[in-house]
């Protein structure tokens, strides 16, 4: 069930340039209520703003139209759908879910096109490559499988050191051609090398103050190369980027972040802006008695590892109860989503430079 607590007011900024020094103002626009259920996963269509897809704790997947306010939604599995992939065009959508299984729909008709793989080990993270030919899924076992999709075969696999937490494809390396995967598992970060349809190894990152990695992202821009942004679980260290063409460990430290917990990131369109998404401290107890909370910097202009202004914090913003489990930029910079296992989906305003 979906309830809209506030009612959107004006979708529509005049423009979609962003401009750093007016973050602080975002503002909060909408509230979508999925209780007892909640959104795992956060997606928008990549040429329409207006357009959010949920992958919800019941096996259910949503959609939700920003501009008019209606909303569908499909069982696509029995058990909860853990990520979201989709196409460059918007008319495909792949779903992964803990029963194991990973299916393409038509994201229009949601019609079931296809089944990627046989179901049965859990899966816990999907990404399509920039042409949408192949599809990396991840596995808690720590498998990560190279679907060609057109002929639903596997192609390459792989073994992490534990669960296959995330997954992000790369455009092409500079001077080399082809593209990128990054996997993170509980304790490092893979880089593989994808060419032909082939996996090659070309670095493992670890560092050793990093006890467990919860999620990354990776840098848009190709200035610095891929660089991930890697939330870690410590109670001493803040969220790291690491650069994985130089020194392949942590290079910059978020030292104005407050977060020691966190549980979810997101790199806007430019690479300009990332969002944080956690708990502001390691004890036990809920977000009603310790902060959780999202946090923005600044991670654009300037030099790489110069942190001023370079990855200062930009706003926090409050809204969710209890652990956050997403947080998505929309493609044109609009807005911010964020989703929690308090079921609720914030939807935030970003202010446009004009």
């Amino acid at each position: 069930m979906i309830v809209v607590l506030f009612v959107l007011l004006s979708l529509h900024f005049q423009t979609t340039e962003i401009q750093v020094s007016n973050v602080s103002r975002v503002r909060e626009m909408q509230r979508l209520d999925f209780t007892p259920d909640y959104a795992n996963v956060l997606l928008f269509d990549p040429l329409n703003d207006e357009r959010l897809y949920f992958g919800l704790s019941n096996g259910q997947i949503a959609v939700y139209d920003l501009a008019d306010g209606s909303h569908r939604s499909w069982q696509a599995h029995p058990e909860p759908v853990v990520d979201l992939a989709i196409s460059s065009d918007g008319e495909q959508l792949f779903s992964a879910s803990s029963d194991g299984c990973v299916f393409k729909w038509n994201s229009s008709t949601h019609t079931r096109l296809q089944q990627i793989g046989d179901c049965g080990q859990a899966v816990t993270a999907i990404a399509l490559n920039r042409s949408d030919e192949l599809l990396a899924v991840g596995y808690d076992n720590g498998e990560v499988y190279l679907f060609n999709i057109e002929s639903g075969d596997r192609i390459s696999s792989f073994y992490t050191l534990g669960s296959s937490i995330d997954l992000k494809f790369h455009f092409p390396i500079p001077g080399v051609g082809a593209e990128t995967l990054v996997v993170a598992d509980a304790y490092s970060v893979w880089l593989y090398r994808v060419e032909n349809e082939r996996l090659q190894l070309m670095r493992v990152a670890q560092e050793e103050t990093v006890q467990t990695i919860s999620g990354i992202d990776v840098h848009p821009s190709d200035r610095w190369g891929p660089l991930p942004a890697v939330a870690v679980k410590i109670s001493v260290v803040q969220p790291q980027l690491w650069h994985f063409y130089g020194i392949g460990r942590a290079v910059f430290t978020f030292e104005r972040s407050e977060m020691t917990y966190a549980n979810a990131l997101d790199f806007d369109r430019e690479g300009d802006l990332l969002a944080v998404a956690g708990k502001f401290t390691t004890a036990g107890g809920g977000c009603d008695a310790i902060r959780c909370a999202i946090e923005i910097f600044h991670t654009g202009e300037g030099g790489a590892y110069d942190p001023d202004p370079w990855g200062e914090r930009l706003v926090v913003l409050d809204g969710h109860t209890t652990w956050h489990t997403d947080v998505e930029f929309s493609p044109s910079n609009r807005y911010l989503v964020s989703s929690s296992v308090d079921g609720l989906v914030i939807l935030w305003g970003l202010p446009s430079e004009s």
